[in-house]
């Protein structure tokens, strides 16, 4: 299990996506500055989403001062913040779902095929 950062530790927010992330999995020591990255941006996508909420639902839209309408910022910072995670998921090979559920679900899945009579078409036999 990797050692979880000071920077990570000390914030609710990032120590508890940071469990989140790493649990059920196994990183090396060379992931540890991009998972610190995967945390911060999952943070700056909360508070941009944050704040656009209001009482009465999500503001998505501002008018300046000549009454102009214009997006919120935070839509620009939300879109970037969900590509910078689906990157850096795919960079360290996260799924939605804990490791070892994907490999159930895997071997779920081949047995599944085994049972309907399917095989393996070109291995050594």
């Amino acid at each position: 299990m990797l050692k979880k950062p000071e920077k990570i530790a000390s914030d609710e927010f990032l120590s508890h996506k940071w469990d989140e992330v790493t649990a059920g999995r196994n990183f090396k020591e060379a992931d540890v500055p991009f998972l610190q990255i995967l945390c911060m941006w999952y943070q700056i996508a909360d508070k941009a989403m944050d704040d656009m909420s209001t009482d009465d639902g999500i503001m998505v839209a501002y008018s300046n001062q000549v009454d102009d309408i214009k997006e919120l910022p935070q839509i620009s910072t939300l879109k970037k913040a969900t590509d910078a995670i689906r990157q850096l998921n795919k960079q360290l090979q996260i799924s939605d779902e804990p490791a070892q559920v994907v490999q159930m679900n895997r071997l779920t899945e081949l047995q599944s095929k085994y049972k309907n009579g399917l095989k393996v078409v070109g291995g050594n036999e």
